[in-house]
């Protein structure tokens, strides 16, 4: 491994330990489930998150304050012409907890923070063979930690139901469709929890 893959193998783990760190929304939400406290929560970080960028694409200052800040966690597309995975992250929080009951959004919120992060990390690093934009060991490290996920957040779903959600939220992950995944992921299994359960 070279150094460029060395620095951006150790970015996308940066980008991964915030994304793990976020896992803190559904579990504080699991343990405290005051929704309208968690929407203003969600709201308003990823409202901050918004005007950032809304600031970096039109002022050159702050294009320059922010890529100074956070060039090193962003991806190329990233850098000047995409919403970063952070704001994404943030929106599909707020939104996975404005359309689902907590039992929904719970499971939910936590196939993006930990199913998506591990899969990405393990696909980084140890994932050979390719599926679309991703690879094998990535989906199936996805699959693992997403049905591990409900079992323990829905007990009282069968567990061909448990399989079949996991089974299309990694296919969910790894499709390579023009939708950002921190929003797809979500959104796509929450819609199918609320559908089965």
């Amino acid at each position: 491994m070279g150094d460029s893959d060395r620095l951006h193998a150790l970015a996308e783990l940066q980008r991964k330990a915030i994304h793990l760190a976020c896992s803190v929304f559904p579990l504080l939400y699991f343990y405290f489930p005051q929704r309208e406290q968690m929407l203003w929560l969600s709201g308003l970080i990823a409202l901050f998150f918004l005007l950032a960028e809304i600031l970096r694409f039109k002022t050159e200052t702050f294009r320059r304050l922010f890529r100074s800040v956070f060039l090193p966690l962003l991806r190329e597309p990233e850098i000047d012409r995409k919403i970063t995975g952070a704001t994404w992250l943030f929106l599909s929080l707020f939104f996975t907890v404005l359309i689902f009951e907590r039992t929904v959004a719970v499971p939910a919120m936590l196939m993006l923070t930990l199913a998506d992060s591990l899969a990405a990390v393990g696909g980084k690093s140890f994932g050979k063979k390719a599926l679309f934009e991703k690879t094998v060991f990535g989906t199936v490290t996805f699959f693992l930690v997403a049905f591990l996920i409900l079992v323990i957040f829905l007990p009282a779903v069968g567990l061909p139901y448990l399989v079949l959600i996991a089974v299309i939220s990694a296919f969910l992950e790894a499709a390579p469709v023009p939708v950002n995944d921190n929003l797809l992921v979500p959104v796509g299994s929450g819609l199918l929890i609320w559908a089965i359960i």
